[in-house]
């Protein structure tokens, strides 16, 4: 390549600029190339790992639907198919025995706590399906307990709004125009 650009150097030495200006361009973008691969493998890496750790999160609940299930009916003292939280109380005073496949992830504390944030239609009891649906989402979710707390706090306070927001709309219209 020197063979190239060195005559014309040496025929005209302000060519110098142009050619040093050319390699460091080629070395800037031959850079950016490189920099350009690593970050598109490093992005793919990492989508990767999310499709993997969703795949791991499926099996992990699929493993833990059935403990969920049998926790349920253990909980279950009035065999109703429903759970209200006398009867957890109750269970773990007389020593509940959680599966050994949810030591960790469900504990006595949790369930109590969660009560209100997995009774989904506000009836003060747990059906099996809100129950482990609730469970399971939690257990998979990572998501702090007092987080699911706050957000079941403000589902309910953004729907009594609406309730009180109706009745206000319904008695204003039974007032009719003042």
């Amino acid at each position: 390549i020197s063979g190239l650009y060195y005559p014309l150097v040496v025929q005209k030495p302000a060519l110098c600029i142009y050619f040093v200006a050319l390699l460091m361009m080629v070395t800037l973008a031959l850079m950016n190339l490189v920099t350009a691969l690593v970050v598109e493998d490093a992005i793919a890496s990492a989508r990767m790992d999310e499709d993997m750790e969703a795949l791991f999160l499926r099996k992990q609940a699929k493993q833990i639907l059935p403990s969920l299930s049998q926790l349920f009916r253990s909980l279950d003292r009035t065999s109703d198919d429903s759970v209200e939280l006398e009867e957890i109380v109750s269970a773990l005073r007389d020593g509940l025995n959680i599966p050994p496949d949810l030591k960790g992830i469900v504990t006595e504390e949790r369930v109590i706590d969660l009560f209100d944030a997995l009774d989904q239609d506000n009836n003060s009891k747990l059906s099996e399906e809100e129950f482990v649906n609730g469970m399971c989402h939690v257990a998979i979710s990572g998501q702090p307990i007092e987080m699911t707390q706050v957000i079941h706090m403000v589902r309910t306070c953004h729907s009594q709004l609406g309730r009180i927001e109706e009745l206000l709309n319904h008695d204003r219209c039974k007032a009719g125009p003042t």
